[in-house]
């Protein structure tokens, strides 16, 4: 357990302008904590830094109104004690709610909480478990700051809760605590670059550059994401003095030069906010800093809203030189993986994730045995939570070749070999989530599956996700990642993201987490991203040829702004029934891309507008093309072009 104040309090930034809008659940905009009253040692401790979970007990006020208030002690809350706090509330239908006084607060993790943000025997300061309550209850922090006092684990964690709304709270680790550092590069190899020397920024924990996984490139001054450069994987990490480190990676590197800042993450740790087998619940008008994982991670959860929620890095400079922290996340902004239904994520903002902005997701899991014959298949469930898979799912598969298989098959019976009994309720408890392997038996066998044999088992997310008026900015992945069908993205605003601005295309490959999109619309949204704006399509081979099958079906991409896409403004491959209708792209093309040479079937990687592969039944029409940036390259003159032979009725109009 960390001890002493772990870095707080921090200098404070300046104001925010008037066109930032980051609201609590009382509108304020006060959200960047003010200091505890001591300012090197939070109270309610024991001498060796740990907290004082004596007793485990915790004071209340209940009122007439049905609200339950959680009085912290001296500026603490204990996870012990507002965990049984909150046990109390769900066992009492009369209590409506529950209320944390707006303040200040260290948040010391629950006693027993493992090291690991990703398992649901602890890993996060508060472990929440609704034990099936069903009756709708509220969780307000009334505009609260919430000092999270240990890096090694999460936030907050929900578990089976129904009619939940959570609000009004701001999160934060001490910078003491970040998984991530960052640094000015102030020397390069030799050409081919293979080594990087970077003076580290002071006011991190400079240990971490030993276990740097990855670094991205950003321009100082705007401290905005370089696009078109290499990201660093580091082989080696050498500390040359007290404050310089030199970095090799085992291949080339591309455009990183003195002068550019480099953010640097660890190993993901904790989710910043994490909801599994949870329905119907809203989380709004949050803020969060610097999770170790992902911002908010939902898995197995059917028709969640996260509505108003803004994720940034930590609010204040830090250090000798007061340098701006470059990342928020490590791992994505949101991330949902295997919805029954849903999500709804509207109106939130995010910047400086060290992944993408939002991904929707299927559910993989690892096929040990199947008999066509029978259509039975037989899935590993150790190591992974088993949420997803019940009667009356949508299921497809991947193959070993690291692709998705097209065809759907409906799940009709689910047998737990750990239990020897049929997991068949539609309650969201579900099957056993380790040790154990899931019979499924199919309604049908679909004929690809027939032809490749599948390795991998995805459940499909239900239907109706939507992904509206979200703020995407200044991140290491894509802006928005869908692999998983039917839904819409509309009316959000993506800047910057390294990679593509909104990317359908399945990722087997190494993980099994990714599907043919179907049923979905994307329109009215803005994206300025340099590498990208749209594609949705299936690669093999590492991208060395676009995937035959058209599993991609049904998809209207419309009235769109795609901007400044330097590579290709829009790819689609393995997929039909299309319509790319009304979508304004400008000043796109305006220069070659230097990071790589792109995809080999592809004749000029940086020629055409829009690009089609092995797909049918597709349909250009009213696009706009805006010449008015007179850019050298490309070819605005046939803008549209396809892959000889691999598409059939194409219209462009």
């Amino acid at each position: 357990m960390p001890s002493g104040v772990l870095g707080w309090p921090p200098k404070q930034a300046a104001a925010p302008s008037s066109s930032i809008s980051e609201p609590g659940a009382n509108g304020a905009a006060d959200y960047v904590p003010s200091p505890p009253p001591d300012a090197f040692q939070p109270p309610g401790i024991n001498g060796d830094g740990g907290a004082d979970n004596s007793g485990a007990s915790y004071n209340i006020i209940t009122g007439e109104d049905g609200y339950s208030t959680f009085l912290p002690s001296n500026n603490t809350i204990d996870g012990t004690g507002f965990q049984l706090f909150w046990t109390d509330r769900m066992r009492n239908p009369q209590i409506l709610g529950a209320r944390v006084p707006r303040g200040t607060y260290y948040l010391w993790p629950a006693a027993g909480a493992a090291n690991s943000g990703t398992a649901r025997d602890g890993g996060y300061h508060l472990s929440l478990d609704c034990l099936g309550r069903m009756l709708p209850f509220v969780l307000d922090f009334q505009g609260s700051a919430v000092i999270l006092v240990d890096g090694s684990k999460g936030g907050v964690a929900f578990y089976g809760c129904s009619r939940l709304t959570v609000r009004g709270v701001s999160m934060s680790y001490p910078p003491s605590q970040f998984h991530h550092i960052q640094g000015a590069v102030v020397d390069v190899g030799a050409p081919p670059v293979r080594t990087v020397t970077v003076q580290a920024h002071d006011g991190y924990p400079d240990h971490l550059w030993a276990d740097a996984r990855m670094c991205a490139a950003y321009t100082a001054g705007t401290q905005v994401i370089r696009v078109n450069s290499s990201d660093i994987v580091p082989s080696l990490v050498q500390r040359v003095d007290d404050s310089r480190f030199q970095l090799h990676t085992s291949y080339d590197l591309y455009n990183i030069q003195p002068g550019a800042l480099l953010a640097c993450r660890t190993g993901v740790g904790g989710h910043g906010m994490y909801w599994e087998s949870c329905a119907d619940s809203t989380m709004a008008d949050t803020i969060f800093h610097n999770p170790a994982g992902h911002w908010i991670a939902e898995v197995g959860c059917r028709n969640m809203t996260y509505r108003g929620n803004h994720l940034s890095p930590y609010p204040s400079t830090l250090g000798t030189k007061q340098e701006l922290p470059l990342m928020s996340s490590i791992g994505d902004g949101i991330s949902v993986r295997g919805a029954r239904s849903g999500p709804a994520i509207v109106g939130n903002s995010m910047r400086g994730m060290g992944g993408d902005g939002i991904t929707v997701a299927t559910v993989p899991y690892v096929i040990t045995a199947l008999e066509a014959h029978s259509s039975t298949i037989t899935v590993d469930c150790s190591g992974v939570t088993c949420f997803g898979i019940r009667q009356g799912d949508l299921v497809t598969a991947g193959s070993a070749v690291s692709k998705p298989l097209p065809g759907y098959a409906k799940v009709e019976a689910v047998k737990s070999w750990a239990t020897a009994a049929l997991a068949n309720a539609t309650t969201e408890g579900g099957p056993p989530k380790s040790d154990a392997l899931l019979q499924v038996l199919l309604d049908s066998w679909p004929v690809a599956w027939t032809t490749v044999s599948p390795t991998v088992l995805l459940v499909i997310p239900g239907a109706g996700f939507q992904i509206r008026r979200n703020t995407i900015a200044n991140n290491r992945g894509s802006g928005i990642v869908l692999q998983a069908p039917r839904g819409v993205v509309a009316n959000n605003m993506i800047t910057s993201p390294k990679y593509w601005g909104i990317q359908g295309l399945p990722s087997v490959d190494g993980r099994g987490d990714g599907a043919f999109t179907r049923d979905l619309l994307i329109t009215n949204n803005t994206i300025d991203a340099v590498f990208g704006g749209v594609v949705v399509g299936c690669l093999e081979a590492a991208g060395q040829a676009p995937c035959p099958a058209r599993g991609h079906s049904n998809l209207t991409i419309a009235a769109n702004l795609i901007q400044n896409a330097a590579t290709l403004p829009l790819l689609l491959t393995s997929a039909r029934g299309v319509s790319i209708v009304g979508n304004v792209f400008r000043s796109v093309l305006c220069y070659p891309w230097v990071l790589y040479n792109g995809y080999p079937w592809l004749p000029r990687f940086w020629g055409s507008v829009g690009f089609v592969a092995e797909a049918a039944d597709v349909a250009f029409q009213s696009n706009v093309i805006d010449t008015s940036a007179q850019c050298a390259y490309g070819n605005i003159h046939n803008p549209f072009e396809a892959l000889s032979g691999t598409v059939t009725n194409l219209t462009i109009s």
